[in-house]
């Protein structure tokens, strides 16, 4: 039994890091749910599966199944993803001197260029157990009138690296300044000490890494908060 209340404890860390569909006036844009709430149900089934494995130690095969099931329909709560295009193509190079350079670039060598990648929490600071964004900010040019091929990819890591969360998302876009916003939920079983959360976007090819950042939770006054993000 202890073994599997563990179990429980840290599936629910994975699954929990995600959050259901709240007000969006904060990140502007579009929700894409379906896209969202897909990629949670692959990451739930997993995890369940596994769950359900680990339960059912004489049939396996049936503790899977259930646990599956169970762990899609967790999965699809995953929360919604967000899209905003800040600023058009024609925007950008009209506004931006180093974004009309990189223009240049995507015009003489027939490819598009990826300029900029920021990563960050949103809002923060955050409670457990409340919704947050992990937001993109990135910007890129193509040729003229090209849409190409994006990738972004989210993951959340504990202080020992361990990967908690993973999570790609794919389009096709034209040039232009974006925010994307993926929501996930901070468990309110989490445990204190650092994590890392970490954004990288391809843009046809060409990539950039946010690198890790660091958020903390700490109990403050009884309470599990974050108390610093970098």
């Amino acid at each position: 039994m202890k073994k599997i209340t563990s179990l429980l404890v840290l599936i629910a860390f994975s699954l929990t890091f995600v959050g259901c569909a709240t007000d969006y006036g904060t990140y502007g844009g579009q929700p894409s749910p379906a896209a969202g709430g897909a990629q949670g149900a692959l990451i739930g089934g997993a995890l369940g599966a596994a769950l359900g494995a680990a339960i059912d130690k004489d049939d396996r095969g049936t503790g899977a199944l259930i646990g599956g099931l169970l762990g899609a329909a967790l999965g699809w709560v995953i929360g919604q993803y967000y899209v905003a295009q800040v600023r058009s193509q024609q925007q950008l190079v009209s506004q931006d001197p180093q974004a009309q350079m990189y223009y240049q670039q995507a015009v003489h060598q027939q490819r598009p260029q990826l300029i900029d990648l920021n990563a960050q929490l949103n809002p923060s600071p955050v409670r457990p157990g409340s919704t947050v964004g992990l937001a993109a900010d990135y910007t890129f040019v193509t040729p003229p009138g090209e849409q190409v091929p994006v990738s972004e990819e989210r993951r959340i890591y504990d202080a020992q690296r361990n990967l908690l969360y993973n999570d790609v998302k794919k389009s096709v876009r034209e040039g232009g300044e974006y925010r994307t916003v993926q929501e996930f939920k901070v468990p309110p079983q989490a445990q204190e000490g650092k994590y890392y959360y970490q954004v990288a976007v391809d843009v046809a090819g060409q990539k950039k890494d946010s690198g890790q950042k660091e958020f903390q939770l700490a109990r403050v006054n009884g309470k599990l908060v974050v108390v610093a993000l970098k």
